[in-house]
């Protein structure tokens, strides 16, 4: 096998930093000055986060390995999960991927984030799909070492989405995880057209404890 198809050596943190040039996350740690190592991630969003994987990660580190819009390509090799297909035309990301080392695990967080827009089933159904192909289908056991776990985070909890068929360990108490997204205030929604544009106050966040908010359960219309 010639050098270009060897898998780089070390660690699986030492090889998705070795992967990681997605341009925002590049122009992101040089704008804030972390070019060299990763993102500290604030103490009120590990807190939380500790609280939606609450009995299966402990504690987040504030320099736990974290990137944005990793692509799931990557994120397979490094796991040394080769067999699975690339899809260079349909290229598939996660929005913020966090890895935590606790003693012989290591957890891999998959936090998928929607801002003022809704909920998208195909595009979710597509990334459990893929996330099946790396982790497994049923209890996310195919990598040895290796723990996923997957979030959401949106300004209100999420609806109608159709979660029923996604892998057991992509929930939690049938469920997905969810974070409240915090919007600042006064943001305003763009329509029509540029000649003639419409505005829409975007409505606040429902500030509700990560540890009390999932999303609603489906009704008739919404399952699969």
């Amino acid at each position: 096998m010639s050098a270009d198809h060897v898998v780089p050596a070390g660690s699986l943190i030492a090889r998705l930093k070795t992967f990681d040039r997605k341009e925002r996350g590049l122009l992101l740690r040089h704008v804030v000055g972390f070019e060299e190592q990763s993102l500290e991630l604030g103490p009120m969003f590990r807190e939380r986060l500790c609280d939606v994987l609450r009995g299966r990660v402990d504690k987040v580190p504030g320099n736990a390995y974290a990137a944005f819009d990793y692509d799931l390509d990557w994120l397979s090799i490094a796991l040394g999960r080769q067999g699975n297909p690339i899809r260079p035309v349909d290229v598939r990301d996660i929005d913020l991927l966090i890895v935590i080392r606790d003693g012989g695990t290591t957890h891999v967080v998959l936090v998928e984030a929607k801002g003022d827009a809704p909920w998208d089933n195909g595009q979710l159904c597509d990334k459990a799909e893929r996330l099946c192909e790396i982790f497994g289908k049923n209890d996310g056991t195919a990598v040895p070492g290796v723990e996923p776990h997957f979030v959401m985070i949106s300004p209100r909890p999420p609806q109608r989405v159709r979660y029923k068929p996604w892998p057991s360990w992509m929930r939690r108490n049938g469920k997905p995880p969810w974070l409240c997204l915090t919007l600042p205030d006064g943001l305003v929604r763009v329509g029509g057209s540029v000649g003639c544009p419409t505005f829409k106050q975007v409505p606040r966040s429902r500030r509700i404890p990560a540890d009390s908010a999932s999303p609603r359960p489906l009704g008739r219309a919404d399952r699969p």
